[in-house]
């Protein structure tokens, strides 16, 4: 509350907490959207890089088809940063849900993994050897590119997911206490 006045929607909330929530939900879902297409091009080069070496001399990527998969990389980037951030907002929506948000942060990128997996298959890249841990957690990861922290995505994610989280517990505390 702000001089005896409930927050917005009457729900007893400070302005103040109320509005520092939204802005670091914008900033969160903004910078993970700028993030997502180098990340996208970075797990291309990744298992490009893999498959040769598992590969070896059998299997090749000549000049032209490297520039087509590098153009496929950088056109499924904005696609999954699309995605990413559709699913971001219905994480950051949910104010009241208890669960901490950085596990479900990072399970929205682990599912936007598919998009570069799309263009590595698509390329016909050979799949990553691949540990009894990582096939047990990550079946679907052939290319081992799932991200396992916020972290590989940016450093700075970690760090103002906690921010929000912290604005959030913010909000949430006061409109318990509001609500007696």
């Amino acid at each position: 509350m702000v001089d005896g006045v409930a927050g917005p929607g009457g729900r007893g909330v400070s302005i103040g907490a109320e509005e520092e929530l939204e802005r670091l939900a914008r900033l969160l879902a903004l910078r993970v959207a700028i993030a997502v297409p180098d990340w996208v091009r970075r797990c291309v080069e990744r298992g490009v890089a893999n498959g040769k070496a598992r590969a070896g001399p059998y299997w090749t990527l000549d000049a032209e088809a490297s520039k087509a998969l590098s153009r496929s990389a950088e056109l499924v980037g904005w696609r999954a940063a699309e995605f990413v951030e559709r699913k971001l907002w219905e994480v950051l929506a949910a104010v009241g849900d208890t669960r901490p948000a950085q596990p479900r942060v990072v399970a929205v990128l682990q599912e936007a993994g598919a998009y570069p997996a799309g263009v590595l298959a698509r390329a016909g890249v050979p799949a990553a050897r691949r540990d009894r841990a990582a096939m047990r957690l990550f079946p679907d990861d052939a290319y081992d590119i799932v991200p396992r922290s916020l972290a590989e995505l940016h450093p700075m994610l970690p760090e103002l997911v906690n921010a929000w989280e912290e604005a959030r517990w913010t909000v949430v505390c006061e409109r318990n206490a509001a609500a007696g």
